[in-house]
């Protein structure tokens, strides 16, 4: 039977070694440029972080071509777990301030269509007061009821996270 196993806060599964560990002290380890104009970002754990650093580019690539079996390929752990993967993407790591835990356990809280359509410009992440941030894409893309957006057809999404609560708050008004 599949399962999700969602690791303690502010942890996540090494997608090299399918190992959970504390994110506190991680850092990126390596990016995969993906199609629709973002980076997937993969953290890995302390043990495999450095040997992807020293490996060399023989070593970075059977890293990496793990991390995309693990990931992609499998999705899930041997036992049938499917594990909260370190992974993140540059635009979700933007929205939350460049935290990897926040990052992870936050994600980016806009819509799918909201996502794609930042993505498919370019975009620039302001860090606002309170813990929130603000995205202005000059995507032609056309907001929704609930978007803010510009005169000058560039749109701009408002995500901010409750202390409160611990919920991010969406602009087309739901949580995560």
């Amino acid at each position: 039977m599949n399962h999700f196993q969602l690791p303690p806060y502010g942890h996540g599964f090494c997608p090299h070694c399918l190992t959970g560990f504390d994110l506190t002290d991680a850092e990126p380890t390596f990016a995969e440029r993906l199609p629709h104009n973002d980076q997937l970002i993969y953290v890995l754990c302390s043990v495999c972080h450095p040997k992807f650093k020293s490996g060399g580019d023989q070593g970075r690539k059977a890293i990496s071509d793990r991390c995309f079996i693990n990931v992609k390929l499998s999705g899930k752990c041997p036992d049938g777990r499917i594990p909260g993967w370190a992974l993140t993407s540059s635009l979700t790591l933007a929205l939350n301030d460049y935290d990897l835990v926040l990052a992870l356990e936050n994600g980016h809280g806009l819509t799918r269509e909201q996502y794609f359509s930042i993505c498919s410009g370019s975009y620039a992440v302001t860090a606002l007061p309170g813990g929130g941030a603000m995205i202005c894409s000059d995507s032609p893309a056309t907001p929704s009821r609930h978007q803010p957006h510009a005169t000058d057809g560039s749109t701009s999404h408002v995500s901010r996270k409750d202390a409160s609560t611990n919920k991010t708050h969406r602009p087309d008004g739901g949580q995560k």
